[in-house]
């Protein structure tokens, strides 16, 4: 049964506001650390594809182009993104490779890896699908690699965690 309060909001279980679930997607990818033994490490990301991504223009369509950056660095070397793949909600982006040389004696607790997909054109121009994001110790723990389905989050989310799918 549906609670509803005198404004019409679900109410839910135990009087809390449901919150309104939107489907962004999801994406396939594989993220590594290489040690190049020189006091640096090459991260290393692959984007395969994305599936099922929220429909961003009047036909119910996207123009997607990934953003992969790393913060807290804000140089041009470390932010890369594709050209945008017309009219698509499921885009393969042809294993699309992007590699940072980071420092190894970088703060790997505060640094993260982030990945964006974002939407070019339609009727609300540039706007970000989703993304997700992870911390360099997450690209170094060997015993659970970062490879596969993760789904797409909200801006909010995306900056501070990655959800596999």
């Amino acid at each position: 049964p549906v609670d509803l309060d005198r404004t019409g909001t679900d109410r839910g279980i135990n009087g809390r506001q449901q919150a309104k679930r939107v489907n962004r997607g999801r994406i396939f990818l594989e993220a590594s650390m290489e040690d190049l033994e020189n006091g640096f490490f090459m991260l290393r990301v692959t984007v395969q594809d994305a599936r099922d991504l929220m429909p961003m223009t009047k036909e119910g369509s996207a123009n997607p182009y990934l953003k992969v950056f790393l913060t807290p660095e804000a140089d041009k070397h470390s932010k890369h993104k594709t050209e945008p793949i017309k009219d698509t909600l499921n885009p393969n982006f042809g294993k699309a490779k992007f590699e940072f040389k980071v420092a190894s004696n970088m703060d790997f607790e505060g640094s993260r890896l982030h990945v964006q997909v974002w939407n070019s054109g339609g009727w609300k121009k540039v706007e970000l699908i989703g993304g997700l994001s992870f911390i360099f110790n997450e690209i170094l723990d060997k015993t659970a690699p970062v490879h596969g389905w993760y789904k797409l989050l909200d801006e909010k989310k995306a900056e501070m965690q990655n959800v596999p799918y």
